[in-house]
């Protein structure tokens, strides 16, 4: 029993962490992006376990997605201008969201649906 035991730990460690070829892709990627004057802000894997790498060169933003089973590019994003005055910021905060009007100030009729109103 304690043989299956201990198999069944091993193969859960193996699973839970990152994959050897998955880390190896990120840092081929992160090289990459080093040797074309980009920064590296951030590293997290989607919903999805894709891997997210986020860069930046002091004027643009720069998202790279790759597929965490087979190590492709599915997707590499240059948001230019994107990183200029983000001094400061943390990745992946959001702007606060605007306060929402007293219900005085509220539109009457409400949805939007277009029916007759009763």
């Amino acid at each position: 029993m304690k043989p299956q035991l201990i198999l069944f730990f091993c193969s859960f460690l193996a699973w839970a962490g990152p994959s050897v070829s998955e880390t190896l892709w990120a840092e081929e990627v992160i090289a990459e992006l080093v040797e074309e004057g980009y920064t590296v802000t951030d590293v997290r894997r989607s919903w999805l376990g894709r891997v997210i790498i986020t860069a930046e060169n002091g004027e643009d933003l720069r998202e790279v997605v790759l597929n965490r089973a087979s190590g492709d590019v599915m997707r590499d994003r240059v948001f230019a201008g994107a990183a200029e005055g983000r001094e400061g910021l943390e990745t992946g905060t959001r702007p606060e969201r605007p306060e929402r009007p007293e219900r005085s100030e509220r539109p009457e009729g409400g949805g939007g649906g277009g029916g007759p109103k009763h």
